[in-house]
């Protein structure tokens, strides 16, 4: 029983608790926290050293978890990261829990054989996802081609290991193998061809003898295929432009808080503030979920000292394993897990989804084959510590878990029974009162004045998370009469593309002397706002924001006298209306649920501006800040 705990922790993780979508469920969320604590109990004899690190040097793993507790200590948004500083000790007790599940040659036999069918039926899934079901690359279950060859190849090694056993062993072994390639090769992931490249090159360096060279030698292959990567940057590919831009937002976060940096998870949270967008590489109002590089947001996220001690853990893991190859039980074995360790560390130079927790669960089920490399005897360790960790991280999870099963009661119930989905959110409310977008979502619920005062409370605990910003200002206007006009500006500043935000912060003073330039740029994003009903009454301010986007050289020429044309029609008064508003959680970019919160998707629109109907649906002209964009598409 015990040799299959590995395999049916990495196919929980994959195809539910530990995926994009479903781990942002509360069901995801629980059964990946029962399993996850469970398995820990495994280690409960090693809990003093689990990685083997030896001596002094064990207390490092100690280091990182003090310092992501200082750095959420201190955090601006420390609930941002509550959940990671809770299980981040389960994370580095699983290398020896898995050890302890392998620590005879059957049992590894056995293992090993579990992982090689959950790995193939996770490929399987994704090869059918790119061929049946039409995707335009292997994403499934994972939930994107990046998740997904970063979880296959981490465990590739491992997989193949059984190749060196007979019969159906190996035919196992090699069908998981064969299904976890061609699964790599659909998702055309170009960091993971890198990183297969390196195992290969390493696995020869192994064999051979020649182990000390694996980390140097990585480097190197990775380091030779940077022309091709400054080849994609000179060019025309999007996704890698919008990739420079995010880790120039990561950079200079860091060096605002470069020792302990914003908080474990706080990058949706606050990356915004430093974020430069740029017309037709980055869309309007985009929610940006990590960096896309995981030592970049770890710098940002924990700064010096925690990237330090992060480094150090992971070095003198390799290095106290490549001494041991000598005298150890399993060779092989050893060698898997790091191979399989060193080809996840190069897919995530290029993504840095922690929040995914089948990625670090597969970092230490490869670390966990290195150790059962050489296994440890059984101590006499006493094993109430981690008995009393798990109680406490059970006790500290169950609001969170709780809270998050009354929310999603709380969407099901909108659709029929607004009063129960009210009483639902209330209730995650009380249960994690510091998750801003429950309190978004309540204020946005809650009939009567307090409304707002819920909203702006979200929105400042979120800090710079612009939709709640405009709810904010959403919910003031309705409620109390004001404009809401600093929350709109504050939202306009941390979505400078976005056109609602500087429009809606225009009509609450379109007096003030930047209006003409907050309807100028609200209308290279949106142009449809030349419809807006607001204009009868402010025709001069509507002409004078045409005239200001007509004196935009930066803009396209073509583009800025189709919009003088359009602008030649104005809105009716007694047309019929629609309305053009901020959509949350509605385009896969926008899922502030999803990608800020880790929560199920809530369609919600904010601020709608009224227009009038039938000019709007004339005014095709796209917007200026999606040009590239589209045409890429």
């Amino acid at each position: 029983m015990l040799p299959a705990v590995p395999a049916v922790l990495a196919l929980l993780f994959a195809v539910w608790s530990g995926s994009f979508s479903s781990g942002a469920t509360w069901s995801g969320a629980v059964s990946g926290h029962v399993a996850l604590l469970g398995a820990v109990l495994l280690a409960a004899h090693a809990w003093s050293d689990p990685l083997r690190l030896g001596s002094f040097r064990r207390f490092i793993p100690l280091g990182l978890w003090v310092a992501v507790l200082t750095s959420a200590a201190l955090s601006p948004v420390p609930r941002a990261g509550r959940v990671a500083m809770i299980l981040l000790p389960a994370f580095l007790l699983v290398p020896a829990a898995v050890e302890r599940c392998w620590s005879g040659a059957a049992e590894k036999r056995r293992g090993l054989a579990g992982l090689a069918i959950a790995v193939g039926l996770v490929s399987t899934w994704g090869l059918l996802d790119r061929f049946a079901f039409g995707s335009p690359r292997a994403a499934m279950p994972l939930g994107h081609h990046n998740l997904l060859a970063g979880f296959l190849v981490a465990l590739l090694p491992l997989v193949l290991l059984n190749l060196r056993e007979s019969g159906s062993w190996r035919a196992l072994s090699a069908a998981g193998g064969i299904l976890a390639i061609a699964a790599i090769v659909a998702s055309g992931s170009l960091l993971a061809a890198i990183a297969l490249a390196v195992q290969c090159v390493l696995l020869v360096l192994w064999c051979v003898g020649w182990h000390r060279l694996l980390l140097p030698t990585a480097l190197l292959v990775l380091g030779l295929q940077m022309p091709r990567v400054a080849a994609m940057i000179s060019g025309h590919d999007i996704s890698t432009q919008a990739r420079l831009v995010y880790l120039e937002a990561g950079w200079r976060g860091f060096l605002e808080r470069p020792w302990l940096g914003w908080g474990p998870g706080s990058v949706p949270w606050t990356l915004a503030e430093f974020l430069r967008p740029i017309p037709g590489i980055n869309p309007p109002s985009e929610v940006v979920g990590d960096l896309h590089s995981l030592p970049m947001q770890i710098l940002y996220e924990l700064g010096g000292l925690g990237f330090m001690f992060t480094l150090g853990t992971a070095a003198i893991f390799l290095r106290r394993r490549i001494l041991e190859r000598a005298t150890a039980v399993d060779p092989g074995a050893l060698g898997a897990g790091l191979i399989g360790l060193l080809g996840a560390a190069v897919t995530r130079l290029g993504g840095a989804s922690l929040s995914v927790t089948a990625l670090p669960l597969t970092v230490g089920l490869a670390a966990g084959c290195a150790l059962a490399g050489n296994p440890r005897p059984r101590s006499e360790s006493r094993p109430w510590p981690v008995w009393i960790y798990v109680v406490v991280a059970a006790v500290a999870l169950w609001p969170l878990d709780l809270g998050m099963l009354h929310y999603e009661a709380g969407l099901r119930a909108l659709v029929s029974e607004g009063s129960r989905a009210l009483a639902e959110l209330g209730a995650a409310h009380r249960l994690d009162p510091s998750q801003p977008l429950y309190t978004a979502r309540l204020a946005d619920l809650t009939v009567g004045a307090g409304g707002a005062a819920l909203a702006g409370d979200a929105a400042t605990e979120a800090r710079s998370v612009a939709a709640l910003w405009v709810a904010a200002g959403d919910r003031e206007s309705r409620e109390s009469g004001e404009t809401g006009r600093e929350a709109y500006l504050h939202a306009a500043k941390l979505d400078p593309l976005g056109a609602l935000p500087q429009f809606l912060a225009m009509t609450g003073a379109p007096e003030a002397p930047d209006a003409a330039e907050l309807s100028a740029r609200a209308l290279l994003g949106e142009p449809r706002l030349l419809a807006a009903k607001f204009w009868n009454g402010h025709e001069d301010l509507r002409a004078r924001a045409v005239e200001r986007v007509r004196t935009m050289s930066e803009v396209d020429a073509g583009w800025r006298e189709a919009l003088i044309a359009a602008s030649a029609a104005v809105p009716s008064a007694t047309a019929a209306s629609e309305w053009i508003g901020l959509e949350i959680d509605g385009e896969p970019y926008l899922a502030v649920s999803l990608h800020v919160f880790r929560r199920q998707p809530w369609f919600w629109m904010l601020a709608a501006v009224e227009v009038d109907g039938g000019l709007a649906r004339r005014i095709t002209l796209p917007a200026v800040t999606r040009l590239a964009i589209d045409s890429e598409r």
